[in-house]
């Protein structure tokens, strides 16, 4: 009943291959899940020429319009004490109640937390959080790109290749749907498959929603239709967000296994510069591409 359902609603769909009026057999095509998996911004990119006039304008409104909080009060009022207690001092009069008044300066206190504020920013290295020439030019850094989305691109082995060291191209991390598992099933399994030990790696995988934001119908050619018994195969998109475990900055992150050869993390635009000289891989791209726009 599903399969009859969900070739039925793909037949209605207007991205559906070539003509909507394609009859397909539903035993003779195989479902595919692929996991764009990505890593989110971690930094908002610098702001542009026309951001930074705008920020120092609302800046100078809103501290000509707004109220003062309790503390920039208490730092006036600490000012006019300070400027008495000089005066007194000059006069050579006792200063032991002013002093009582006084007791720890608001200014005194300001100046410890940008001290305070400093040491952080120096330890953390917040002043300068993206990452150096070096790694962003790494594909296989985690943390490379801060103020861009990260998409994981594998080479895979398939238990099908028409021999052992095939490996594919530059694709999404996919799985063939087996039995009666749901989509949103078979990308649960996807991640356990491709990552067999990602429950000890220090990111962890989000699968957004129960169901795929893409699909695109591939048809095989006419060898791999005769050894696989399949005229092709539909492939469901599923977006997967990566979090850190760990509030440590992640440099690298180990995704081969038996099943992944070769991994890389790259841009929006990294992945247009990919060579997909066929139309299928180019199909193929513009499927999910679209969900790395930032």
């Amino acid at each position: 009943m599903f399969v009859k359902t969900f070739f039925r609603s793909v037949r209605n769909s207007t991205r559906f291959f070539y003509s909507t009026n394609t009859k397909l057999d539903p035993s003779k095509w195989r479902i595919e899940v692929a996991l764009l998996i990505y890593r989110p911004p971690v930094v908002a990119p610098p702001m542009t020429e026309v951001e930074e006039q705008f920020y120092r304008m609302s800046e100078f409104a809103n501290q000509k319009s707004s109220y003062k909080c309790d503390f920039e009060l208490q730092l006036e009022k600490d000012e006019k004490l300070l400027e008495k207690r000089r005066q007194l001092e000059n006069e050579g009069r006792d200063l032991s109640a002013l002093d009582e008044e006084i007791n720890v300066s608001s200014t005194q206190l300001r100046d410890d937390w940008f001290e305070k504020s400093e040491q952080l920013t120096k330890q953390y290295k917040l002043d300068s959080p993206q990452t150096t020439t070096d790694e962003d030019k790494n594909l296989k850094v985690f943390r490379r790109m801060q103020q861009k989305k990260l998409a994981l691109l594998v080479k895979q082995r398939f238990p099908d290749a028409l021999n052992s060291d095939y490996v594919s191209p530059w694709i999404l991390p996919q799985l063939i749907r087996t039995g009666d598992d749901t989509l949103r099933q078979t990308a649960e399994k996807c991640i356990a498959h491709m990552f067999p030990n990602f429950d000890q790696m220090p990111i962890g995988f989000q699968i957004l929603g129960n169901a795929p934001f893409s699909h695109l119908v591939h048809r095989y050619s006419n060898r791999m239709k005769q050894r696989l018994g399949s005229d092709g195969s539909v492939i469901f998109f599923f977006p997967v967000q990566i979090h850190r475990k760990m509030p440590n900055p992640i440099t690298l992150v180990d995704m081969t296994s038996d099943n992944v050869v070769d991994y890389q993390w790259c841009t929006r635009e990294e992945l247009a510069e990919l060579k997909l000289e066929t139309r299928e891989r180019q199909q193929y791209r513009s499927a999910f591409s679209f969900a790395l726009i930032e």
